[in-house]
Formats: structure tokens, sequence, C-alpha cells
């Protein structure tokens, strides 16, 4: 079966790199990739521990735009089993 191209519509960018601020964090420069199918998101980290019930996170690594070393706690967050 041949495939009729003029039936074939224009292919749709789903992904995209791109650099973004994120001030809450303090993250500036980070960069991102942008996909429009996707329900979650992510964030590298370079740690992370459960300590006192609470979620203690340090963002991205010393090799990536944007890094603070600086720690964030969060007292309310769930967990995937």
């Amino acid at each position: 079966m041949a495939l009729d191209k003029q039936k074939i519509s224009k292919k749709w960018i789903i992904g995209k790199n791109d650099i973004a601020d994120l001030p809450l964090y303090n993250l500036k420069h980070v960069n991102i990739k942008i996909d429009s199918g996707a329900y979650t998101s992510t964030i590298h980290c370079k740690e992370i521990n459960l300590v006192n019930n609470q979620l203690q996170v340090v963002f991205l690594d010393e090799n990536q735009k944007g890094y603070t070393g600086e720690k964030f706690i969060f007292d309310s967050f769930k967990q995937k089993k």
C-alpha cells in the first residue's frame, strides 16, 4: 500500500529544548526539554534525603547551568511506590 503524500499532514513538533528560570527555587538559565505530550515534569537532583519527615533536595549538579548548591526543604510531598 503506497502512501499518498498529499494526504500526509505537516509534522508537529512535540519536544523542544529551551532555557528557563525557576525563581521560586533560585534557579536561572536551566536547560529544559518541553514535551507537549507529558503529564508531569522532572528535574535532576544532586541530592535527595528524607530527614524527620521532610524532603531535603539540592537541584541539578555542578556540571549543569543554574546550579547553586542550595538545599530546599519540603514539608509536603508525595512519594511514588
